[in-house]
């Protein structure tokens, strides 16, 4: 099996994909239309207050590919992480079955993410992974390359997610379980 794997990155709206996570989804959108790939795997919690996000990000991703031609069954959608560690369990516990072989999996995100990405699977899971890097954005942002600088090195130091730097952001971006909704991984509740 063949997976395009697609973090999300922001809402900006309430319950509205912010445009880093919908390039996201275009560019996975077209790798999409090569044939070359069997399912998608959409991943993101609920990491906004509640004035700004009561869906996930994964289901929101997930209703974005649906609006744009991409049958249900063909996502997996991941709706509880709250960062990179937690995208990657999560999108491991629902292609599970499939691990008595080492599925294909193609991230799509920014560059220095792709990086976490893959030094994060490489050493809590010891397989490496591909990608497909987002073009670089213009005009250049020096505040989020420092952001995602300092998290790859996060990543060095914690390589399974369990340290206090981790633990304080997962704790910044949960809310009360009140501000969610009632979540579903089944295909059929993606449409």
């Amino acid at each position: 099996m063949r997976y395009l794997l697609v973090p999300s990155c922001g809402i900006k709206k309430k319950n509205k994909l912010g445009p880093k996570t919908r390039a996201r989804l275009e560019l996975a959108l077209r790798l999409w239309s090569t044939g070359n790939f069997d399912r998608f795997i959409v991943t993101g919690g609920i990491f906004r207050p509640k004035r700004k996000q009561t869906v996930s990000a994964g289901r929101l991703m997930a209703s974005w590919l649906c609006s744009r031609g991409i049958q249900p069954g063909l996502i997996l959608c991941e709706e509880e992480s709250l960062d990179t560690y937690q995208n990657i369990s999560g999108a491991l516990a629902l292609i599970a079955s499939q691990l008595d072989y080492w599925p294909e999996i193609t991230v799509v995100t920014n560059w220095q993410h792709l990086l976490r990405f893959r030094l994060t699977f490489l050493w809590a899971h010891g397989k490496l992974i591909r990608g497909v890097a987002m073009p670089v954005p213009s005009p250049f942002d020096p505040k989020a390359c420092v952001l995602e600088w300092g998290m790859l090195l996060v990543h060095l130091i914690d390589r399974n997610g369990t340290g206090r730097i981790v633990a304080r952001n997962r704790r910044n971006r949960t809310y009360p379980k009140s501000a969610r909704t009632e979540t579903s991984t089944s295909p059929a509740s993606l449409g």
